[in-house]
């Protein structure tokens, strides 16, 4: 996980909301039965999903996928962490100010807060490339912007799309080697963001698919 990749999960999180209420009422052939309880994942959820992406992206793991449960506050912790870690405070400033002068973002706003206040209110799990585990979110989407417009069976289909979303990284970094690849890109612009843009774009099409149940 690095610094870079919290503007992408902040992207993806985004993405993955705006395309959820489309998604809601397309078929379900690979959704496990609705829990009328909590939007909150099981064990049984994640392997479910695990076996399922593979026939929905078309791609095999070559290796058991590890996974935890964390809250979102102990998942936040981690990615703060790893921002501070291997951020860089003097690009973060510049980039402020120029989307202050360009009048995308208010003066003086600290766009590592800014990137935190959004993923509490969107983080549904991660897949870290270091580590090669993914996050699972234990309290679901309770922190969601949706959360109170949302009834459970809904806020339990955006937590497995998002689910799918994270384990196609997975999949990428298995099958492609995204992991280094991003690596080996960080300090060139263009590079950096096409590579991105297709690892994003294809997990955020893979999220949607889960729910629909193929990718055409």
């Amino acid at each position: 996980m690095r610094a870079r990749s919290t503007a992408v999960r902040v992207a993806a999180a985004l993405a993955v909301a705006v395309w959820m209420a489309a998604a809601y009422t397309a078929a379900r052939r690979f959704l496990p039965p609705p829990r009328a309880a909590a939007a909150a994942l099981t064990a049984a959820d994640v392997e479910a999903v695990i076996t399922n992406i593979q026939v929905i992206r078309q791609l095999k793991f070559k290796r058991a996928v590890r996974y935890r449960f964390l809250t979102t506050d102990q998942a936040l912790a981690i990615l703060v962490a790893d921002a501070r870690r291997e951020g860089d405070e003097a690009k973060d400033r510049l980039a402020a100010r120029v989307g202050a002068m360009v009048g995308l973002l208010p003066p003086g706003t600290d766009l590592d807060a800014a990137s935190m206040m959004v993923l509490r209110r969107q983080l549904g799990g991660f897949y870290d490339f270091r580590s090669k585990q993914l996050v699972v979110i234990k309290d679901g989407f309770a922190h969601s912007a949706l959360a109170g417009a949302m009834g459970a069976h809904e806020l339990r289909m955006e937590a497995l799309m998002v689910l799918a979303h994270e384990l196609t990284h997975a999949l990428q970094d298995q099958n492609f080697g995204l992991g280094a690849a991003l690596d080996r890109t960080e300090d060139e612009d263009d590079p950096a963001l096409a590579l991105r843009a297709v690892a994003e774009g294809d997990a955020t099409l893979a999220g949607i698919a889960y729910l629909v149940g193929r990718m055409n």
